[in-house]
């Protein structure tokens, strides 16, 4: 039962795994049948530990209709309660560059409130390691989480131009949005995650494979 302030029946579930073809060196990606031209991938971190708040990145699509996909959303844990804080961040960095890999991401905002100040840098000498040329930009954030999840989540819902992967169900996702109301105490990581990422300036997708070297790399992959 939907308990909260969003109605779940709005949500439009598909099964679909992003599709990346390449012709004449131009990239054209699809889900669902869909041309997708641009992303936004948002982490909102914490330390990760089992019972406290949850460290969320998620990616969102966009088509050329101007419908959002919730491709992909994954909840970083770890079950070490002694486990240093430094060595969960940088635990945490190597899960966000496969994600990353995993999604065909260019850029991830970074909410640098709290502990994620000394994030992005982290995440950047991962990308390093790991080969991927994917962005990291530091944000803050200066709206609090119920508005920015209602402002994120209300009109596009309603509207029904929400789509979200089967995926996503075998999270905690779900549960927070039919949960989630203004003055609910349920938890709600994920959907702050996803709103960041509704909510920022989409990151264009590549879409030439031409270059000086006639190459383009992104996400961990080489295309000549």
């Amino acid at each position: 039962l939907n308990k909260g302030r969003f109605d779940i029946n709005k949500l439009k579930f598909y099964n679909s795994d992003l599709c990346v073809e390449e012709h004449n060196h131009l990239f054209t990606f699809t889900i669902n049948g869909k041309k997708v031209v641009s992303c936004s991938c948002w982490w909102d971190p914490s330390y990760g530990s089992i019972g406290g708040d949850g460290s969320v990145i998620s990616v969102v699509f966009i088509d050329v209709e101007g419908h959002y996909y919730l491709h992909d959303i994954k909840y970083l844990y770890h079950s070490d309660k002694k486990k240093e804080e430094i060595q969960s961040a940088l635990e945490q960095c190597h899960q966000v560059g496969e994600f990353v890999k995993a999604n065909y991401i260019p850029s991830v905002y970074v909410e640098t409130n709290g502990i994620g100040k000394f994030l992005p840098e982290f995440l950047r000498n991962e990308f390093l390691k790991m080969g991927i040329s994917a962005g990291v930009v530091e944000k803050v954030s200066r709206v609090s989480k119920n508005l920015r999840i209602l402002d994120a989540f209300d009109v596009i819902t309603s509207a029904g131009y929400l789509y979200v992967n089967e995926k996503v169900k075998n999270t905690p996702w779900v549960a927070e949005f039919c949960d989630w109301g203004v003055d609910s105490k349920a938890h709600d990581d994920g959907l702050d995650s996803v709103a960041g990422a509704i909510s920022s300036v989409p990151a264009k997708l590549p879409i030439s494979v031409l270059s000086k070297q006639r190459k383009v790399s992104f996400a961990g992959k080489t295309y000549r």
